[in-house]
């Protein structure tokens, strides 16, 4: 979906450029293939799985504080993945 020229001047400003390199083993594809799957472009697609990530690595983190509290820091030493 296209948007009108003036709205697309809008989201131009709105919006960082960035350009990135997708390493040659198959990721544009399976990309692609996702993005196609969840009806929506590359572009959204990409941002999508940032910002799940994000939030996974965010519960991820309030899990550990919770665990921490409720049965002390080094009571599950492998939840700290390197993190002391």
């Amino acid at each position: 979906m296209s948007l009108p020229s003036q709205e697309q001047g809008v989201a131009d400003r709105n919006t960082d450029r960035f350009t990135l390199r997708l390493p040659a083993n198959g990721m544009h594809e399976r990309i692609a293939e996702q993005a196609r799957l969840n009806h929506r472009t590359m572009n959204a697609e990409i941002i999508a799985q940032l910002q799940g990530a994000d939030f996974l690595r965010q519960e991820l983190d309030r899990l550990r504080r919770l665990v921490d509290a409720l049965f002390g820091s080094n009571a599950f030493p492998e939840m700290n993945n390197g993190q002391e």
